[in-house]
């Protein structure tokens, strides 16, 4: 669903060159890939170059894009003097365990999709996006390690065309406007009112937030979530019908574009020690903000109460049934 979203915004030629030999395992992949998003969209232009037979043209590209002497076997994307070029080694991984057992090479899956749709929206899309990361209220990941999952996420913005740096909100008077995602992963410790304040403002502008909330965290930003119509609830989510009581969220029956793809593909999410997010009652109004639920647990979902010393079930005081754990939120335009 990315890639056709992205190709099907493509409105400028795109020169593709496939700069491979016919004879390696991995071309019939990339040209017949390459020529099914031409086939979605005419405007990117598909040129095959075999290097072992046609010398010539070879050696005008090389010199065209600097390339090396032993550079071969690439695919380069090509718009108004923007340049990206994938790799033969990007294109596949490997299963190392095969080789150590054998000692031969096996190929688990050709991952060229992802590469040949990121090299697009680099060299089409002109437009550089900004997004920043919350650092000071102990976030996770916020060294920015790329090993971690939080710093996988963070590349695969990157990847996406989208610059990602840190933001402080300490000494911040007000977010920047250029910044067009502010991402607060699970903050645990307190924000201050002012500086809630200057969130609350952003969003008011018609800044974007990615809002992560941390198991027992202390962040306080569920008065934040409550001004724009959202509860989020100090409950542990479980499901006792999922290994280790794990809930996982699956869609209802929302037209949502953050959850299509997902939905379409039946996927869900497993979410470790998440906890209820809901819209609240009341507050309908039109200019009010619109809340829709995204994803629930299934109907065996358990919110407990009495978590802090180990799960202590209460069916007097916990809820059951579908319990709800992802909202979006929009005022105006998408927030």
């Amino acid at each position: 669903p990315v890639t056709l979203q992205i190709l099907k915004s493509v409105s400028e030629e795109v020169n593709v060159i496939i700069y491979f030999d016919p004879s390696s395992p991995l071309f019939g992949h990339v040209q017949s890939l390459l020529h099914q998003y031409h086939e979605v969209n005419p405007k990117i232009a598909i040129e095959e170059v075999d290097y072992v037979t046609e010398p010539a043209r070879a050696e005008a590209i090389k010199t065209e894009h600097g390339l090396g002497p032993s550079m071969r076997d690439l695919i380069i994307f090509t718009h108004k003097g923007r340049t990206r070029i994938v790799r033969h080694s990007q294109l596949a991984e490997y299963d190392s365990e095969e080789l150590l057992k054998t000692r031969t090479v096996k190929r688990k899956e050709f991952t060229g999709e992802a590469h040949f749709t990121t090299a697009l929206l680099a060299v089409h899309d002109a437009k550089k996006r900004v997004a920043g990361y919350l650092i000071d209220h102990g976030e996770h990941g916020s060294g920015m390690d790329r090993e971690n999952d939080y710093g996988q996420f963070l590349k695969l913005l990157q990847d996406h065309n989208v610059s990602v740096g840190n933001v402080r909100l300490a000494g911040l008077k007000e977010i920047p406007d250029e910044l067009q995602l502010l991402i607060v992963a699970g903050s645990d410790a307190k924000i201050s009112e002012e500086n809630q304040a200057k969130l609350h403002r952003y969003l008011e502008s018609g800044g974007r937030m990615l809002v992560l909330f941390r198991y027992r965290g202390r962040s306080e930003l569920e008065r934040l979530m409550d001004r724009w119509g959202v509860e989020v609830q100090n409950r542990r989510v479980v499901d006792p019908t999922q290994q280790n009581q794990q809930a996982v969220a699956a869609y209802p029956e929302v037209a949502h574009e953050t959850v299509r793809a997902l939905t379409q593909r039946q996927m869900g999410i497993a979410m470790a020690l998440p906890r209820p997010v809901r819209a609240k009652d009341g507050n309908k109004t039109a200019d009010a903000p619109q809340v829709v639920e995204l994803a629930k647990t299934t109907k065996q979902g358990i919110a407990v109460v009495d978590y802090e010393n180990g799960l202590r079930y209460d069916e007097r005081t916990d809820e059951t049934g579908a319990i709800p754990l992802i909202a979006a939120v929009e005022k105006g335009s998408i927030m």
